[in-house]
């Protein structure tokens, strides 16, 4: 199936199968800082926004998660070079036109966090990643920041456990559950006594699986 860029266009497999029609395609830049003022650009083309704030090196393996108002959250990691080794995550925050909610800021200060990724519970933005432990062994972390006052809600809560296995890209989702919303988690683990900056090496075990459950008052 190909999906063009372009507004108006509409998609089908022929198949009778559901069409997609594409009712926007305008772009924004989240490349490091550049000249000029954030504005909206015609379809297909780029529009410029300083990103990171932050004092990176090299961003690098973004991910973004739109919000249930339309606010954008994205995440990624820095490295020390391009060819460095991970040198910290981070998030920042977009109003619904790409305009930043303030500067870029750092998940685990000091830490050698990557593969970190985002989600939305209402307007509570979620990050999580690898990084490692306390052991030097590779685990999978959460936080959760609330966008309209940038307050961290959950600071870095341990989401694997503790049994010397190298615990290593996470991926989430989300779903409401009454008043509550889900967190389920998976990642792969590997049995090995390899510092997590390595990452992969030692023989995998599997993929684990953890439901997170968060209550929003």
């Amino acid at each position: 199936m190909c999906f063009p860029s372009r507004a108006g266009a509409v998609v089908g497999d022929g198949l009778g199968r559901p069409q997609v029609t594409v009712i926007n395609a305008q772009a924004f830049q989240l490349a490091p800082e550049r000249r000029g003022q954030p504005q909206l650009a015609p379809a297909g083309h780029v529009t410029e926004h300083p990103f990171p704030a932050g004092p990176t090196v090299c961003a690098s393996r973004p991910a973004v998660a739109v919000s249930e108002t339309g606010l954008l959250s994205v995440s990624f990691r820095d490295k020390t070079a391009s060819d460095g080794e991970s040198a910290g995550t981070f998030g920042r925050i977009f109003d619904p036109d790409g305009t930043p909610q303030g500067p870029s800021f750092e998940l685990s200060p000091g830490g050698d966090g990557d593969r970190v990724i985002t989600a939305w519970v209402g307007d509570i933005a979620l990050y999580s990643w690898q990084e490692s432990d306390s052991d030097g062994i590779c685990g999978v972390f959460l936080s959760a920041v609330d966008a309209p006052t940038r307050t961290v809600l959950i600071d870095k809560l341990a989401i694997h456990d503790a049994a010397g296995a190298s615990d290593e890209r996470p991926s989430f989702a989300v779903r409401p559950v009454g008043d509550a919303w889900e967190v389920v988690y998976v990642w792969e683990t590997f049995e090995t006594t390899t510092p997590c900056s390595v990452g992969g090496a030692g023989e995998p075990t599997g993929i684990r699986a953890r439901i997170v459950t968060i209550a929003v008052d």
